[in-house]
């Protein structure tokens, strides 16, 4: 039994699970939350932001210190109009004087189903090292153009 635990342990480990950001470099992250962002996945992107408050501001709407259940509240209402989303990490960049810092940059494309247009709009993310690894505490975007 115990041979059976560590396998599926390794095996959790190898694939990567929501509890594992300490594990992650910025890169990973970022993609795991683009990926979660095109799945619109309020699970996997609430396991990914920082416990201790993330700063939102989706187009010209602004909010700070908000927990995780809050932004996914805020990210379901967001995306109800907006299908066919294709999300990819276009950019991250860890601060070189603050080694704690980095930014991730995501286009995110899709289809307004309001109005049937396309649209091209321009995720960008606060990623922030802490004790339990790498968290998200900020999320901006640009409004779709």
């Amino acid at each position: 039994m115990s041979r059976m635990v560590l396998v599926a342990s390794l095996w959790l480990h190898a694939i990567g699970t929501p509890f594992m950001a300490e594990a992650q470099t910025p890169e990973a992250l970022a993609a795991r939350f683009g990926a979660a962002w095109e799945a619109q996945d309020e699970g996997a992107i609430a396991d990914l932001l920082t416990s201790e408050g993330v700063h939102l501001r989706l187009d010209a709407d602004g909010h700070g210190g908000l927990p995780p259940r809050r932004v996914v509240a805020a990210l379901r209402s967001y995306w109800a109009d907006r299908t066919e989303a294709r999300v990819s990490v276009a950019k991250v960049s860890t601060m070189e004087s603050q080694a704690a810092r980095a930014y991730g940059e995501l286009a995110w494309r899709g289809v307004d189903e309001v109005t049937g247009e396309r649209f091209e709009a321009t995720i960008f993310l606060g990623l922030a090292r802490g004790d339990d690894g790498w968290r998200i505490d900020e999320i901006r975007t640009m409004a779709p153009r």
